[in-house]
């Protein structure tokens, strides 16, 4: 018999998501309870690697911006205790997978 470990968490669980530099380490939290200015997120603000925009005119800004609020709406709705005929959760990796 395997034994399998799950995690969970709710949306209303998630504060902020984390943007981590690979060239230089810095790390930035950007709060879901806030309104992002993710075009200040083009490049890393030490090393000014690209980030959001690629050097081939690629972005992801509107992405990661409609991530973060997607996160908060859902967290809102499912707060609001209209929605009780279910609960959601988000299935994240355990250490090791």
């Amino acid at each position: 018999m395997k034994n399998q470990l799950k995690r969970f968490i709710d949306p209303g669980d998630v504060l902020a998501v984390r943007i981590d530099c690979k060239h230089c380490h810095v790390v930035i939290s950007l709060p879901v309870s806030k309104d992002i200015d993710v075009n200040k997120l083009l490049v890393c603000p030490y090393c000014t690697r690209p980030w959001l925009r690629l050097p081939d005119g690629i972005t992801g800004e509107v992405q990661v911006k409609q991530c973060i609020r997607e996160i908060s709406v859902l967290s809102e709705m499912l707060a609001s205790g209209r929605f009780n005929g279910f609960a959601l959760q988000l299935e994240i990796t355990t250490d090791g997978e």
